[in-house]
């Protein structure tokens, strides 16, 4: 699904962010820049959570005028989106409210916590008495579970542990063989390896916008190996035909 602003404003906790355009259409881009460059605030916007001033935000074409399920956003802190009495119960609500049957939610439900490696032991459990790097996996399968085509993510690797952090690096690789469109504001340089597209903001605006180290390394090395420019050219096809 292509996610399109264009000329869009919005102001939040006298931030302001105005004319702003960025269109999202596939795999994983990272939202980059110091802190109160208006990162958040950009997520904010391509969420469909928030009335923009000025501008429109549109999915596949379709203006969005209100909140979207197409759209998940996960934000920097996990506990603002925990509330149920279990992790289960917080974990299967979205589909819940959407009307499906409690016994069919909750076996999805435990199906995404074992996507983010949440233990059984711990379904039960309040999601408070988590650590801030198991809150932030069950805050994300909380919203993998609505299956978003469009996922949004703000500072998700802060606080987890090496073992959270591998998992949620097995995530990205799902999400990416899924074709899904994944944006993630952060300040984790090692994500750049799993990122075709890096956007940098400052002072809220967009001041770069361009492909991955990563892709550009590829291309780079199979340039210094290799004398034959048109099968260096044929896996550059086929490198930008897997981004897609």
């Amino acid at each position: 699904m292509e996610l399109k602003l264009e000329h869009a404003a919005f102001t939040q906790d006298d931030f302001t962010i105005s004319d702003i355009s960025l269109t999202l259409h596939g795999g994983i881009s990272l939202l980059t820049g110091k802190s109160g460059a208006g990162k958040t605030t950009l997520l904010l916007m391509l969420s469909s959570l928030v009335v923009l001033k000025e501008g429109t935000l549109s999915l596949d074409g379709r203006i969005l005028t209100s909140h979207d399920s197409h759209i998940g956003i996960i934000f920097q802190y996990p506990e603002r989106q925990l509330f149920a009495s279990t992790v289960l119960l917080d974990t299967s609500y979205a589909l819940r409210a959407r009307g499906i049957g409690r016994r069919e939610a909750e076996e999805r439900a435990k199906e995404a916590l074992k996507e983010v490696a949440i233990d059984e032991s711990k379904w039960n459990e309040s999601p408070f008495a988590l650590s801030g790097g198991e809150r932030r996996r069950v805050a994300i399968a909380g919203t993998l579970i609505s299956d978003p085509d469009v996922l949004l993510m703000d500072e998700p690797t802060v606080g987890i542990d090496g073992y959270g952090y591998e998992r949620f690096l097995d995530i990205l690789e799902k999400l990416k063989r899924r074709g899904k469109t994944v944006l993630i504001a952060t300040h984790d340089e090692n994500l750049e390896e799993y990122a075709e597209r890096v956007i940098v903001m400052d002072g809220g605006r967009i001041v770069r916008d361009s492909k991955s180290r990563s892709w550009l390394s590829f291309l780079a090395s199979r340039l210094s190996t290799s004398c034959d420019i048109e099968a260096v050219a044929e896996a550059a096809v086929e490198k930008v035909r897997g981004l897609r």
